[in-house]
């Protein structure tokens, strides 16, 4: 079977009711698959409801918030006097 006709039947992984655990690194893959996904960080789950392009938006704009409320290290000098 080509790659064409793989695309175009129906895939039994989006017909199934139960919960998947997928580990690739084929965006494309993930992104028509999956419509939700679970990160366990720091011993805790966060969920993002959506496909793998929304988790990816959204991770990031959850690191972004996270590093805003660190204390900024990279502002200070170390001004040891020898």
């Amino acid at each position: 079977m080509n790659k064409v006709m793989l695309m175009l039947r129906p895939d039994p992984l989006l017909l199934f009711k139960g919960i998947i655990l997928i580990v690739s690194h084929d965006r494309y893959f993930l992104d028509n698959l999956i419509h939700r996904v679970m990160e366990i960080r720091d011993g805790q789950m966060i969920d993002y409801p959506g496909n793998y392009s929304y988790f990816v938006e959204k991770r990031a704009q959850l690191l972004e918030e996270i590093a805003s409320k660190q204390p900024d290290n990279s502002t200070k000098t170390n001004k040891t006097k020898y």
